[in-house]
């Protein structure tokens, strides 16, 4: 049985002075996944001398063993942008 996903893109890019963890429209994800870019941060340390390195997949909060909830990954996200959708849906109502 394949895991049915939905997913959230995400892009994570760690050398040896920064850690980036992005969406793909380039939103930080830092504080809406806190847990990864803490894990980031023990690989930057772990590896401070070797190349950087992208990770370039999809996030998800599963719901059942078998089953991913798009819903539940995209509130998680979008709390930090409440600004940013709000100027999306008012300048869209009013072009």
């Amino acid at each position: 049985m394949k895991l049915k996903t939905t997913w959230f893109q995400a892009w994570l890019h760690i050398n040896e002075k920064e850690i980036l963890f992005h969406s793909r429209i380039l939103k930080s994800l830092t504080k809406a996944f806190s847990g990864i870019h803490h894990a980031a941060k023990l690989i930057q340390q772990t590896y401070k001398d070797s190349p950087p390195v992208i990770f370039d997949g999809e996030l998800c909060i599963l719901e059942t063993k078998w089953k991913a909830s798009f819903s539940n990954i995209q509130k998680r996200a979008l709390l930090l942008w409440p600004v940013m959708i709000r100027k999306r849906i008012c300048s869209f109502c009013f072009k």
